[in-house]
């Protein structure tokens, strides 16, 4: 343990270096993985977009958008799958209307509610990531596959 002695009428700090580099470790992890997830999706899955910076954002949230898919749809699908995840900001996940957070950094109200919050849990691994980009990839292709709009994208 290293202890930080105060002087005066403060109560001694005591800070296990052993946690601190533990939790710097867990820390880089989860964010090697988050930015593994980000890579996949961003390469995998076509018009796709992250939403916020690449690099100053929480260590295990990646938040993207998808055109040509409705954000309850893809939600409910994923969930059927096993995946938990929800759409738009955390500070608007109860609200039908879009993010006002996403809408702020510039997304229409379509791309806002066509987003989707994927967050990393502390056992998260890297193949339970491979699988979650598979059942999205297949999910979105199957809610793509019944839209107009994207129909006619691609037709063109």
């Amino acid at each position: 343990l290293v202890s930080l002695i105060q002087t005066s009428k403060r109560s001694t700090a005591y800070f296990s270096l052993a946690l601190i580099v533990q939790q710097s470790i867990a820390v880089g992890i989860k964010i090697a993985l988050r930015n593994y997830l980000i890579q996949r999706v961003l390469h995998e899955i076509p018009f796709c977009q992250l939403n916020g910076s690449h690099q100053n954002r929480l260590p295990g949230n990646a938040n993207f958008s998808f055109e040509y898919v409705e954000g309850s749809s893809l939600l409910m699908m994923l969930d059927a799958q096993g995946i938990c995840a929800s759409s738009g900001s955390a500070c608007a996940s109860s609200s039908a209307e879009p993010s006002h957070v996403l809408t702020a950094i510039g997304l229409s109200d379509e791309l806002a509610h066509a987003s989707l919050r994927l967050t990393l849990g502390r056992n998260t691994t890297k193949k339970e990531l491979d699988l979650v980009v598979s059942i999205l990839k297949e999910t979105i292709d199957q809610l793509r596959s019944i839209s107009d709009s994207y129909l006619n994208r691609i037709s063109r």
